[in-house]
């Protein structure tokens, strides 16, 4: 007796494309959410080893900040007129993928950089010091010069996500969260991660927050977050 062969029928293919399609509808985003949550990730553990360094720094410099930047102007960094607080940094870190986010798209921070005559770009990286209400000269924030001047580090930003090497404004012309733009902004600060930013606290701690929650202001008009200042 010859057996029939029987083969898939059209409609029996249809539905098993159709089921792929909805399988792969289904768990795409749920891959996507996972990739950005391991850059995410990766993101808080440069700045865990930033924060690291920083609290070196100021054991060896007597509970001093660092400055955000030094010299006559905001310039590209170099080892005599201008230098940023990554520079100061870096020898406790000896790599510079450390200051480059995932997903930032821009280019990566330059250790002690030379730029050639003629040419403005700046390799700052992914991360911004804290130099909010500055004071507009040595290019440091007024309340960042002792570790003892700030009452409540855990509560204090330190350094965060930002598309320049700090994070500045006056306290009479506080920012507005920006949501025009993807990632939305708040200054120079950038929320990289569906809709979260990781921040690196006085005291050394790292957390992602939104930026609405890092722009609360006080009874007094003052961004708590930032600033000794009326806290």
């Amino acid at each position: 007796m010859r057996v029939r062969k029987r083969g898939f029928t059209l409609i029996e293919l249809l539905v098993v494309i159709a089921i792929i399609a909805i399988l792969a509808a289904i768990l795409l985003p749920v891959f996507a959410s996972a990739r950005e949550n391991a850059r995410r990730s990766s993101c808080e553990n440069n700045l865990k080893q930033i924060s690291t360094a920083l609290l070196a720094y100021l054991q060896d410099f007597d509970e001093r900040f660092p400055n955000g930047w030094w010299g006559p102007s905001n310039g590209p960094s170099n080892n005599t007129t201008t230098y940023k607080w990554m520079d100061c940094v870096y020898p406790y870190i000896k790599s510079v993928q450390v200051f480059k986010c995932p997903d930032d798209t821009g280019t990566g921070y330059v250790y002690n950089q030379t730029i050639p005559a003629g040419q403005t770009s700046s390799n700052y990286g992914s991360y911004g010091a804290n130099d909010t209400y500055w004071d507009g000269n040595s290019g440091n924030s007024p309340d960042f010069q002792i570790l003892a001047s700030v009452q409540n580090p855990a509560g204090t930003v330190w350094v965060t996500e930002a598309n320049t090497f700090e994070v500045a404004w006056t306290q009479s012309a506080l920012p507005t969260i920006v949501n025009t733009t993807v990632p939305r902004t708040l200054a120079q600060c950038v929320e990289r991660h569906n809709g979260r930013i990781n921040v690196s606290w006085c005291d050394g701690h790292v957390k992602a927050y939104t930026l609405d929650e890092l722009a609360k202001v006080n009874a007094a008009g003052v961004m708590y977050y930032w600033t000794i200042q009326n806290d």
